[in-house]
Parts: C-alpha cells; structure tokens; sequence
C-alpha cells in the first residue's frame, strides 16, 4: 500500500532526525519525546552490531567502535528491512569507506567480513540433510558440496591469531565457513589452493577425483597425479565426514 506523501514526509523527517540528532519540527511528534526515539533507534542498531561482530568490537577502542556505528548510523542509508541483516551492510560500510587505514588497522575488513560470513552461514535457508557417510566412496565417486558453506580469501590470518599479530602474517588464506547439519553451528577449516580449486569445480558440476584430477594437476604444474589423487582422497573422505561433500 503507498503511503500519502505527508506520511511520507514524516517518516524521512523521523527517520532523519533519529540518525542526526538535529533539531528538527516533525507535525504531530512532541520535541520532548524526539530524543528517545533517537536512543532507541541507536540502542537497537548498536546492539545489534555488536552482537553480530563481538571480536572486532573487543578488538578496537571504544572510541574507535563508537566512531564506526556513530558513522554507520547517520550517514548510511540502510537498504534491508530486517535489522539482522544489517551487519552485512555495516561490513561494507566500514570496508568501502577504508575505515581500516584511517584506524591505522589493516585487519579490519577481513575481520568484519569473517564475522559476518558466519551469520550468513548460520542463518542460510534450510535445504537438505546430505547423509555424509563416505562408506564405498572411492576416487570415481561423483561428489557435490552442500549448500551450507561460504569460501573467503583473507588477506590476514585473523581466523587463527589474535588481529595484531595477523598483520605481521600477511598473504594469501582461504577459509571455509561451514554449517554442522545436526547443531546448526558454524565452524571453519583453512584450505590450500589446490583444494579450493577441487570444491570450486564440484560446485559448479557434480565430478568425481578422477574427473577433477586431471586438469588440477595441470593448472598447478603437478606431474605425480597418483599422489595428488591419494591426497585427495584423503581430504574428500573427511570432508564427506563433515558433511560438506556429498555423495551423489
């Protein structure tokens, strides 16, 4: 249903003053009452964000956490409607605006964007519950991945050490985030490039070992295929204990 364009008005005139704390003559609001909707409004957003983002906030100041959701909350116009998701807009609000040189914290974003990843995977829409047994599975058996997942390349290994210490760590890392189907908690795993290369190629087309093999070993440059295959079968077996490979 459209809103009649005076209530229109007064929602952006509301919605204004709760992000700007300016002084504003809103028809049919009371001044007196005007600054606890601000606090209100700011309560849920800050709590909000710092539920979805614990590490990075007892990782900064306060002064530096405050000028982050202080910045978020006034100058950025929130695309969602459902306040969980917010963080994920908070993430790139910070990371766009290079908030991370400005704080003199060059693990931020890869820190932000972890925590966040983790939501998304927590809450993703349930699907199916694959059976995860690796009983006669062997290197023909074709393989998909289930749905529950997310892959991440960080820049800083802030998923293993503390975000000060990541920063002397810098390279190149890439993180599965995944969800266990029995709990529905999130875990992760770090993976080499060669494994990314194999889950990426099963996401897109159920193949098995043997099918993925031969290309893998060519884009690494690897002549022992029967070692590579071991290795993966290996890697394939606990990664169907996990539930994260599918037999199909």
């Amino acid at each position: 249903m459209l809103l009649q364009a005076e209530t229109k008005q007064i929602q952006e005139q509301l919605a204004r003053y709760c992000r700007t704390g300016q002084d504003t003559d809103i028809k049919g609001v009371r001044q007196d009452r005007l600054s606890h909707y601000r606090r209100l409004v700011y309560n849920a957003v800050s709590n909000t964000l710092e539920s979805a983002f614990p590490i990075s906030e007892e990782w900064l100041s306060t002064e530096e956490w405050q000028l982050l959701v202080g910045d978020f909350f006034e100058h950025h116009d929130a695309q969602t409607p459902s306040i969980w998701k917010l963080p994920e807009e908070f993430a790139n609000y910070i990371i766009e605006n290079d908030y991370a040189a400005q704080l003199n914290k060059p693990a931020l974003n890869d820190l932000l964007w972890f925590e966040w990843l983790e939501i998304e995977v927590h809450t993703m829409e349930d699907k199916f519950e694959p059976e995860g047994t690796n009983s006669n599975f062997s290197v023909k058996t074709p393989l998909s991945i289930n749905p529950y997942y997310r892959i991440q390349q960080l820049k800083y290994p802030i998923h293993m050490i503390h975000a000060d210490q990541a920063v002397k760590e810098e390279g190149e890392y890439f993180v599965l985030i995944y969800r266990l189907i029995e709990s529905g908690q999130v875990r992760f795993i770090q993976l080499s490039p060669m494994h990314i290369f194999f889950i990426d190629k099963i996401s897109n087309q159920t193949q098995s070992i043997s099918q993925v093999l031969p290309e893998l070993c060519s884009v690494f440059g690897i002549d022992n295929l029967e070692s590579v295959k071991d290795h993966l079968f290996l890697f394939c077996s606990n990664m169907i204990t996990k539930k994260i490979l599918i037999i199909s």
